[in-house]
């Protein structure tokens, strides 16, 4: 048996787009890769200081300090690859 790569995801970091009003956040675009299928583009947004993730959606919900995550936000392990968008200073 020979092991195959059948489907990866690639984070597109050199056309992330830091937030104007929060610089503690990024959206960034994912790229889903199945073999023989269509690629998919996930748009999702990272809290660099909350270390957390999220679906990127026109009614999205941002988190508050101190206030924990809402919902829809999913909490990202600090070795967690999509955090090397965030400049290092910024991920607590």
């Amino acid at each position: 048996m020979i092991p195959q790569t059948l489907r990866f995801i690639v984070a597109d970091f050199g056309n992330a787009e830091q937030n104007s009003k929060n610089s503690e956040l990024f959206k960034v675009n994912l790229y889903v890769m199945e073999r023989r299928q269509p690629t998919i583009r996930i748009v999702t947004v990272v809290h660099c200081t909350l270390s957390a993730r999220a679906d990127y959606s026109h009614d999205l919900e941002f988190p508050v300090l101190g206030q924990g995550l809402p919902p829809e936000w999913f909490s990202l392990d600090r070795e967690d690859r999509l955090l090397g968008v965030c400049p290092k200073e910024e991920i607590l």
